[in-house]
């Protein structure tokens, strides 16, 4: 690691990739350590936040700007990915859209972070 005249580290920066798995991971960690913080029908209530919150939050502190929710959408259900097709400005909204589903559980918004980290690990 490179020094700066004082003798601290230069903190490296980060590719637009390795920001997208920081920001992935500590969702998904967050979200898996702790089932009850992740929510539905809102970005955030008290601790809790949906998937679209969580990587705002995360985001912000790895200065991912928003960048990892768009590594998401190739591993969305194939219904919500045709949605993007139709409206493509809308990954924010088909995120959320997936989170809020009657039918979306804790472990499968845990599965879509698993996969989405697996596939840009492998990249």
């Amino acid at each position: 690691m490179p020094l700066d005249q004082a003798g601290f580290v230069i903190p490296r920066r980060l590719s637009h990739r390795e920001r997208q798995l920081e920001v992935l991971k500590a969702a998904r960690d967050t979200i898996n350590t702790n089932p009850e913080l992740w929510i539905k029908g809102s970005y955030g209530k008290g601790p809790g936040h949906c998937v679209v919150g969580w990587l705002r939050h995360y985001s912000s502190r790895f200065r991912g700007n928003q960048i990892a929710v768009h590594a998401l959408v190739p591993v969305l259900p194939v219904h919500y990915q045709k949605r993007l097709r139709e409206f493509p400005d809308s990954v924010r909204t088909v995120v959320q859209a997936f989170n809020d589903d009657n039918r979306t559980t804790h472990t499968d918004v845990v599965h879509l972070f698993d996969e989405a980290i697996t596939r840009l690990e492998t990249m």
